[in-house]
């Protein structure tokens, strides 16, 4: 009897190949019998290395089905936005238990009020909030940082051209605007142009109006600007019916400079909470905003 050098399997000694790796019988010399004792022990560790592997799989198999059972509730949370930029006019509005004293103050017919005050913090800085009055119950949609005209409030009667203040009172809103041909909004839009203009000289008989071509006034606003601050806007219905020559022009809802800049009258607020409010505002409801509201 021989053995397979091969596998080391038991052969007659008149068999020319092993009946069991196949291989054909050759008379191994002593470097070949080390080679096949070599195979042997290779085969022999793969062996075991894939037990070892099936082993370690099945025992961290078994843990993280523990660990899901025993704590079913562990979920990964979406990232939110940052406090500054969060508003909830897609989420369930805050039920109100009695009539804000605001309404008091609103046409019937006013369904949706923006408050806009003061905050303390900076004579320029300050709170939106927005309201919905739903099957005749006003409720609150969220509020957010704003920045108002850079020396503060003014009241309408002392409120001038330049005066870098925000006027006070209750205004409806007319045309939302932007740079993108249309935006996600039920109100009015307009797209800007390089021909679109806001008058602000006293002289002219165009003071205080949206002029499409060149104004006949010494001074006026191009509103298609090359920041991002006429980015989303849209017109606060100030002094345009009737227009009052010198008490202030181009108050508008718009995106900020920065949350640390005042404007030259209008409330700026984050490009993230414009984007809501154009979303929210509802025509039919016929929005009014309320600056400066309690003084």
């Amino acid at each position: 009897m021989k053995s397979c050098y091969y596998c080391g399997a038991t052969m007659k000694d008149q068999a020319v190949f092993c009946p069991k790796c196949g291989e054909k019988f050759t008379n191994p010399g002593p470097s070949a019998t080390a080679a096949g004792g070599t195979r042997q022990r290779t085969h022999l560790w793969l062996v075991m290395g894939l037990l070892a592997l099936i082993v370690v799989g099945g025992c961290v198999a078994i843990f993280f089905i523990r660990q899901k059972t025993e704590n079913p509730t562990i979920s990964v949370q979406p990232k939110r936005p940052a406090a500054s930029q969060a508003i909830a006019p897609n989420t369930s509005p805050i039920p109100s238990t009695k009539g804000p004293a605001f309404s008091s103050q609103l046409s019937s017919t006013v369904k949706q009020a923006l408050i806009v005050q003061g905050n303390g913090s900076a004579i320029f800085t300050g709170q939106i909030a927005l309201w919905e009055q739903i099957n005749g119950r006003w409720q609150k949609y969220g509020d957010f940082p704003v920045v108002l005209g850079t020396n503060g409030f003014a009241q309408q009667a002392s409120k001038r051209e330049g005066d870098n203040r925000t006027p006070t009172g209750i205004f409806s809103l007319g045309t939302t605007f932007g740079y993108s041909r249309a935006i996600d909004t039920r109100m009015p839009y307009r797209q800007l142009t390089s021909n679109d203009y806001w008058v602000d000289d006293v002289s002219s008989t165009q003071y205080n109006r949206w002029v499409n071509g060149v104004p006949q006034a010494r001074s006026y606003e191009q509103l298609l600007r090359s920041d991002s601050m006429h980015k989303y806007g849209v017109v606060i219905n100030y002094n345009t019916n009737p227009v009052i020559v010198g008490r202030g022009s181009a108050i508008f809802l718009h995106v900020w400079r920065s949350p640390e800049i005042g404007t030259a009258g209008g409330v700026a607020m984050s490009e993230y909470n414009i984007v809501q409010i154009l979303r929210w505002l509802d025509p039919v409801k016929q929005p009014a905003v309320l600056l400066n509201y309690g003084e």
